[in-house]
Order: C-alpha cells, then sequence, then structure tokens
C-alpha cells in the first residue's frame, strides 16, 4: 500500500484503518492521515495501523515514510501479536493513547525496531479517552512494549510529549506517586509503579489516578498499595528518588512511605484516590516482585507491560538516548534498557524515575555519568565462577607487564589524541595491572599489581575518608593502624 492521502472533512468514523492480519511482508509507504477519521472514546480508541490476530496469524509489517497524525484521534500502531514491526522515517504525533503499541502476549516472536521517528504528542496534550475529568491529568503513552525480541529505538527523536500525569499544582514540593498492584487471591504484589506527581504547598486534597489492572484471573481480587515520596533533589541529598527496601520508613509528608494499602479494586477503566497533602506517610515494607500484571494501558514515556502471570518480556530495550520516563513491571530485578548514552542527571528525567534498570554506556556533557551496571546474578546452586570482567588472553598468551583496568588517567589528553586510545601508561596513573616481567610471562606466572600516585589505603566499614584507613603504603612509609597478628 501506497501514496494513501486520507482527509475526511465530515462523517463517519473508522474502528481501525489498517488491519493486518496474517501478511508476513505487509508494506505501508507514503501514508499521510490528517483529518481523524478513526473512532477514539473511553469505549473504543481506534489505531492507524492495527493487528489483533492471534497466533497463527502473526504479520510482519513494515511502516515507510508516514505521517500518522490523528490530532487526538486515536492511536498509532498497535501490533499485538507481532512478528516484527519495523517503522522507518516517519511522523507519529497527536495520539490519544500511545503513539506505538507491539506485544507478544499471544505467542508471537517479533521485536520492534524505531528509526528515524518524530513523535510529538500534540498541544495541551490530547485529552486522554480514560481521563473522567478531561484536562491534561491523564496522558498517553510514547511506546508500549512487550516482545520476544528487542525493541530498538535509532535517529530521530524519542517518543517525546507530557507522558507523566501530574495530579495538582498549588505549590513547589514534589509529590511522586507509586502504586503497587497486588493479586489478594494468588498472594501476588507487582512492582511499584510510577503514576505521575503533584506539587503542592502541603495543604488540600490531591486526587491521584491510574488505570485499572486486571487480575491474573478472572474473579481473582486486585487492591492497590499506593505510596508517596519526594524525589531527590540532587545527588548530594544521597537519598533514592525510587521506593526501595528500608527507605520507606514513612513518618513525614516527604518521606517515602504508604497513603493508603489495600486500595479496594475500582470498576471502571480508571482508578481514583484522594490523598491528603498534610498527612504524613506510613511505614511500608516493599515486597520482593511476584507477578507481572497486565497493563492495557499506563502512562509512560516507554512501557513495558507483563503477561499477566509470574512471567515477562525478556527482550532488551535499546535506545540511543535516555527516555525522561519509563515504567516496567520489572523494574529494577535485571537490565531492561540499554542507553547508548545517559545524562545520569536527576533533575532531567529523575524527578519522573520508574525505578528501571538502566545500562549506561557513556555520559552526557552537564550531566552525571550514568554507571555501567553490571549484572552479577547466576544459576542456582552455582558458585564460584570466573568474573564478569574477564581479560582472557588464551592459556599461552605471553602476558606483559601492563594496567587492565584504569581508574584514574594522569594523563587523559594524551589518551583521547592517541589512536585506538590506549597509549602506553604513566607513573601518575591510578591502576589495576600485572607486575610480570618485561619479557613477559604465561598466564599462569603473573603477578598483580596496584599503583596510586600518592598512596594506596584499605579499609574496613568506611567509604574511604583519608583517615581511618587501617593500611596504607606511600613512597616513604607502610603505616598500620591494626594490630599485627601471627
Amino acid at each position: 500500500m501506497e501514496g494513501i492521502d486520507v482527509n475526511l472533512a465530515a462523517g463517519g468514523r473508522y474502528n481501525q484503518f489498517f488491519v493486518v492480519n496474517n501478511d508476513q511482508s505487509a508494506t505501508i509507504r507514503n501514508f499521510n492521515e490528517n483529518s481523524a477519521p478513526v473512532e477514539c472514546t473511553a469505549n473504543h480508541c481506534g489505531s492507524y495501523v492495527y493487528s489483533g490476530g492471534s497466533t497463527a496469524a502473526a504479520p510482519v509489517i513494515w511502516i515507510d515514510k508516514a505521517n500518522i497524525s490523528p490530532q487526538c484521534g486515536g492511536n498509532g500502531v498497535t501490533v499485538y501479536t507481532n512478528n516484527s514491526v519495523h517503522i522507518t522515517d516517519s511522523v507519529i504525533e497527536g495520539f490519544g493513547m500511545w503513539g506505538v503499541n507491539t506485544q507478544t502476549i499471544l505467542g508471537s516472536f517479533g521485536g520492534t525496531q524505531l528509526d528515524n521517528l518524530y513523535w510529538e504528542e500534540g498541544g495541551g496534550p490530547c485529552t486522554h479517552p480514560y481521563n473522567p475529568g478531561g484536562g491534561t491529568v491523564f496522558s498517553a503513552a510514547g511506546i508500549i512494549f512487550q516482545g520476544g525480541q528487542q525493541l530498538s529505538i535509532t535517529g530521530g527523536e524519542g517518543p517525546a510529549g507530557s507522558h507523566v500525569p501530574q495530579f495538582s499544582n498549588t505549590g513547589s514540593t514534589q509529590y511522586n506517586y507509586y502504586v503497587v498492584v497486588n493479586d489478594t487471591t494468588q498472594g501476588w504484589h507487582s512492582f511499584p509503579l510510577f503514576a505521575g506527581y503533584a506539587l503542592t504547598n502541603g495543604s488540600g486534597s490531591i486526587t491521584v489516578q491510574y488505570p485499572h489492572v486486571p487480575g491474573s484471573a478472572p474473579g481473582d481480587t486486585v487492591t492497590y498499595d499506593i505510596l508517596r515520596m519526594q524525589p531527590s533533589a540532587n545527588l548530594s541529598v544521597n537519598a533514592p528518588s525510587f521506593p526501595v527496601t528500608g527507605a520507606c520508613g514513612g513518618g513525614s509528608t516527604t518521606t517515602c512511605g504508604s497513603v493508603v494499602t489495600a486500595q479496594a479494586q475500582c470498576s471502571g477503566l480508571v482508578c481514583t484516590f484522594t490523598d491528603t497533602a498534610s498527612a504524613n506517610t506510613s511505614s511500608y515494607t516493599i515486597n520482593g516482585t511476584s507477578w507481572d500484571p497486565v497493563l492495557p494501558f499506563w502512562p509512560a514515556e516507554i512501557l513495558i507491560p507483563g503477561n499477566g502471570g509470574q512471567g515477562f518480556s525478556t527482550a532488551p530495550v535499546i535506545s540511543e538516548t535516555e527516555p525522561s520516563n519509563m515504567v516496567s513491571v520489572i523494574g529494577n530485578a535485571y537490565p531492561q534498557i540499554f542507553i547508548r548514552q545517559c545524562q545520569g542527571n536527576p533533575n532531567i528525567g529523575g524527578n519522573f524515575f520508574g525505578g528501571v534498570w538502566e545500562q549506561c554506556l557513556a555520559g552526557k556533557p552537564g550531566g552525571n555519568i550514568g554507571a555501567l551496571l553490571l549484572q552479577t546474578g547466576t544459576a542456582s546452586g552455582v558458585g564460584n565462577l570466573k568474573g564478569i570482567l574477564n581479560f582472557e588472553g588464551g592459556s599461552l598468551t605471553n602476558i606483559y607487564p601492563q594496567h587492565f583496568l584504569t581508574l584514574i588517567d594522569s594523563n587523559p589528553y594524551k589518551t583521547l589524541a592517541t589512536i585506538g586510545s590506549r597509549p602506553p601508561n604513566d607513573a601518575n596513573d591510578t591502576f589495576i595491572g600485572t607486575d610480570n616481567p618485561s619479557a613477559g610471562t604465561i598466564p599462569l606466572n603473573s603477578q598483580l599489581a596496584f599503583g596510586a600516585p600518592i598512596a594506596i589505603s584499605n579499609y574496613i566499614g568506611n567509604v574511604g575518608d583519608n583517615s581511618s584507613y587501617l593500611e596504607r603504603l606511600t613512597a616513604t612509609a607502610k603505616t598500620f593502624n591494626v594490630s599485627m597478628e601471627t
């Protein structure tokens, strides 16, 4: 399908526009939509490319150079049984509930690749069809993804828009709200899901809204625990910006804790709770995540829903840039999104932190460089394995004296100006390396070396304060501040 230009001045509405079933090479190119011909209400909000299908009808869809601009009158691309979706050089803007929603919940296999897309939720933003009071409290999701293969986002811009609901705006103190969903029939608990925030003067009431989450099975009883906290202002505060075990003791208006527990399931599509801004939070124990609920909708720039049981999408999300807000039922159980360049600044996105484990490869100027967190989990009962970082050379390799980890480069300009970025080391580098003979030696005879320009210190139960060391080596002395035992 190519070169379709839609402009309905008046008349009826489609339930969906393009409906793709078992086409394994569905190609949509140069589609231009500018008149909102799809029905989008609280009862039904259609999409411009849609596949509901089944495991026997999972399509492969290619969309190129499309302009999907519903102007709040529908969603972009929805594929529930996805063998693969690839969207290139296109515009998705003014979407009512989500821009792209691709899932493999019915057993299909595909991933999603988004290349050079321009995203825009629309001015206002769009009034969400689930929002019972209108206005901008509820916002759309950019990407909803539950895949068998990876979600890849390259070029263009991220799924931009006002994806974070704001429940109140009466002051400057920020309250973040998180929802723990409980299936009490199964005895299961979800990961805390970021629902939105309020700016408050500390008085009055705040109406918190969050989407209805179905139970694991029909008839299961679902309740909600709602947590409130003030996000960390900056790194120097040394406080989390997300509910974590041991840090939700409550007791003040801004300390992480619960504002209600066992809130009953609501009958509509949107659940509400009225919070008292001046009330202190209560101590709350973060349960281990035991349930990955289906989330038919949840406001986030990138949303990772579950399958409704104790299973989830293990497929990674790979993005060139860091999303401002991401919510996942998996949370921080393992690395979920792999980012080429992170801002790492709590004032950019951090104030709307969804708790997802981000794997950052590099940082951006002006930000705090995000850490590269390497997962250490191993198979049950398996221990004494080799390291996560393993500088392998082979059993017959001749190992020369060298620095394997340069912790602090004493001459970074030389490094950055050297082809390959690995020049000869310097005496004032802080490093971990080998202490082998200059002629080298086999791995079985290698020796370990530590080096620093001033001192090497050892601490126990101390973060390192340049004074409470128990052992220190300098160029002139070896100091012990503990007794020597034989």
